[in-house]
Parts: C-alpha cells; structure tokens; sequence
C-alpha cells in the first residue's frame, strides 16, 4: 500500500469500516480509549504521513512530466504535499485537490515551514474528485500512491477522469500509477501482520498493519492498529481501516479510452517484493484523444 497520499476520491465513512481477523476481535472489543476512525482522518492522518511521506521513488517521473508541459498542475488527492511540495520548490504552481481535512490541514501546515515563494505556489482544496470544477485550465494532471484504487467503483472513476477532462487544456497530459498485481501477492499478503514500531522521545508507539483480500469484491482491504504509551504507562487505542479496488492495467486503460484519454507511455516506478509474489508501481503518462 502506499499511498492512499490520501484521496480526493471518498474515504470510507466511519460506519463503512471493515475489519478482519484480529483487527476485527480488536474492534469487537471495544477497549478503554479506543478510537476507530478512516486511514485518513484524525490520528490515522498523521499516521499515513509519516509512514508514506519520505517515499519519493517516483517523484523524479512527476517532476519530468511537470517540465514537459509546464504548469498550473492539478494534483488529485495530494494529501500532505508528498508531491505537491516538490513541484512547489521546482517552481510549479499546484491546485492540491483532497477530500479528507485533515490531510489537507497537515498539507497547510507543512506550508507554513515553506519560503513564501513555495508556499504561495501552492492551492490546497477540499473537494471530491467526482465533483469537481476548477477556475482555470491546467497543463497537468497527476494522480500519486495509487489514490485512483480508492475510487472502488467503475461509474465513480469515470466521474472522476470526466472532471479531469474539464480542468485540462487540450494539449495538457494526465498522469497516474496503479499497482500491477497477482493473485499469489495478494494471498501472501493476507497471511502476513506487519509490526511497524516507531520509537519517540516521549511515547512508547507500535503499529500493526494487515491486508485481506476480498477475491469476489475485487478489493483488498487495510487494517491498522496502533497502541501508544506514554511516560505514565497511559495507553491510546486507534484502529483504522480502507479499502481499495484491485484494478488491473488492462481494465484501466479501458476505462480511460472510455474517458476521453489516450495513453501515451507506460513504466514502471517502483517493484515491490520478488519472484511470484513480487508487484509493480505503473505509472500511465496520457493525453487527451
């Protein structure tokens, strides 16, 4: 998983949550200060942004596409800035479309350490993806960490690359990645819990994080679970969840001629793992047909 940089796509609500297996016996129990909350909202913001936000494999490839074609450029689902801050300090100016505040709010403040000249480059706004409309035409479009997954249904999708189509000159390019995947992968991935400790000066902090593959749904869903101590011994509880659509490169394409995109260029950003249970980051550079 990435990535999910978050989305300006629809993050679950907190009664569409799912759980499974110990993360559901967790849930279940219902523990003293335990907060259940989507993967990009209150503590889980924060959470994603420091495990995904030094991962820069495929920053390189945004800038390349950036310079090509200059800007503005429309980033979907840009999260804390993980790439709208680098296209910033290239001198790019940045329309960062998100749904979820609170990434939006970590987006803001990471600004305010920027010089003025970056920090001005940048447009953060709460919006849905599917919704969206925009005051001016943009010669880029970029969707990062593979946030078009979250988007689970083929008519959401095709709402989103519509409102993409809008925003865009006729010359511009839209860019996103996908995970190019395997059923072996994915079945390994449902029998591994992943511990990821994270040491701090002050709070003892620990989290697990498991993956389930939801085969007849065409989904994986993502749990995590995190305790937190503090120098008291006081425990804090926080279990999040998403889910994301398993769509493959063929059926995205698809959808994109579909949309009004023809793809231009297709590579690989990022390999994960190895031998049959080994994936890809795929990054579509396209134009509009």
């Amino acid at each position: 998983m990435s990535s999910p940089s978050t989305t300006a796509t629809a993050p679950s609500s907190a009664d569409e949550l799912r759980f499974f297996g110990m993360f559901e016996v967790l849930h279940d129990l219902d523990l003293p200060a335990t907060q259940t909350e989507d993967l990009y909202d209150g503590f889980h913001a924060g959470l994603y942004d420091v495990l995904t936000g030094a991962d820069d494999f495929d920053v390189p490839h945004y800038l390349e596409r950036a310079q090509a074609t200059g800007g503005p450029v429309l980033e979907i689902a840009c999260g804390s800035g993980r790439l709208a801050l680098p296209l910033a300090r290239a001198g790019y100016e940045v329309t960062g479309v998100d749904i979820a505040p609170d990434m939006l709010r970590l987006l803001r403040r990471r600004l305010l350490s920027e010089p003025p000249e970056v920090a001005r480059r940048v447009r953060p706004v709460l919006a849905d993806a599917r919704t969206l409309e925009v005051d001016r035409p943009h010669r880029l479009a970029i969707i990062g960490a593979m946030s078009v997954c979250l988007l689970r249904s083929h008519e959401d999708r095709t709402a989103m690359f519509a409102a993409i189509r809008r925003a865009l000159e006729p010359d511009a390019r839209f860019c996103l990645d996908y995970l190019r995947t395997s059923p072996a992968a994915l079945l390994a991935q449902d029998a591994e819990v992943l511990a990821l400790p994270q040491p701090g000066p002050r709070t003892t902090r620990v989290t697990l994080l498991g993956r389930r593959w939801i085969r007849d749904e065409r989904v994986q869903v993502v749990n995590f679970y995190t305790e937190e101590i503090d120098p008291l011994g006081r425990t804090r509880r926080h279990l999040g969840s998403t889910t994301k659509a398993i769509v493959d490169g063929d059926e995205l394409r698809a959808q994109l001629a579909e949309s009004g995109f023809t793809v231009e260029s297709e590579q690989t950003t990022q390999t994960l793992g190895e031998g049959e249970t080994a994936e890809e980051i795929r990054l579509l550079t396209c134009r509009l047909a």
